[in-house]
């Protein structure tokens, strides 16, 4: 369900900011397990994981869009295409988090390089690790936060309108 109120939007952001904080200190100790490849894996499992459950909490998975309206889903698809934002209202799957993965290839060639330096090297990769998680989740949040906000003001203005 789509939050209703700017205080239940801020909520449900703080709430999803402490989960990327959460879901990137993981990342970051999978990227420092010196076996190349594992992070990886583990970085595109939770990334998957972490951006479905940001959709969860806006109100914004794909199921939770489906079940709305065809006016009001309209309208969130609309403004999810105007921010440029493929992940809102739709299944994230492999083929989403690896184009995801790919935009974030540089920082991911560096962070296996890196485990080859020992003992610095484990630092750089698990620090490499955290702020790639955390950019992509809070950019995410970022866009859902806009997306959802557009929508309760939007509403707001048409009962405004309505009541005159």
């Amino acid at each position: 369900m789509l939050p209703k109120t700017i205080e239940q939007l801020d909520q449900i952001r703080e709430e999803c900011r402490k989960l990327v904080n959460r879901r990137s200190s993981v990342s970051a100790i999978a990227a420092a397990v010196p076996i190349p490849g594992i992070d990886v894996t583990v970085d595109a499992a939770l990334v998957k994981d972490l951006l479905n459950e940001i959709n969860q909490k806006f109100g914004l998975s794909k199921e939770q869009v489906d079940q709305l309206d065809a006016k009001t889903k309209e309208l969130i698809i609309v403004l999810a295409t105007s921010l440029g934002n493929e992940l809102i209202g739709r299944t994230i799957g492999k083929k989403l988090v690896l184009s995801l993965v790919k935009k974030a290839a540089t920082r991911m060639a560096a962070k296996q390089t890196s485990k080859f330096i020992p003992l610095i090297g484990i630092g750089v990769s698990a620090g490499i690790s955290f702020a790639t998680m955390k950019y992509l989740g809070n950019k995410h949040i970022d866009d859902c936060y806009k997306l959802v906000k557009q929508y309760i003001e939007q509403e707001a203005s048409l009962e405004n309108f309505a009541a005159k």
